[in-house]
């Protein structure tokens, strides 16, 4: 199921596709809030249970995903699963 990023609730699983790095599956550890450095830009801190090329994303490791805005709205992910 797809949905935007900002309905992502902590402990849920979502795909995303990522130029350059493949398909990476997150699991969401706090919800996407807006960025301090830029108004269009949302972060969130998330864990990486998956990626299909190992490459800026590793696998067990705690990163922060960025999501920006396009037409006022946050992209689209694919939700896997819910808490």
């Amino acid at each position: 199921m797809e949905v935007r990023a900002n309905h992502i609730e902590i402990g849920q699983t979502f795909k995303k596709s990522i130029q350059h790095n493949g398909t990476v599956t997150f699991k969401a550890l706090s919800k996407a809030k807006q960025s301090r450095a830029y108004k269009n830009e949302y972060i969130m801190m998330v864990l990486v249970l998956d990626a299909t090329v190992e490459g800026f994303y590793k696998t067990g490791k705690q990163t922060i995903l960025t999501f920006s805005k396009r037409n006022s709205k946050l992209g689209k992910i694919t939700l896997l699963k819910t808490a």
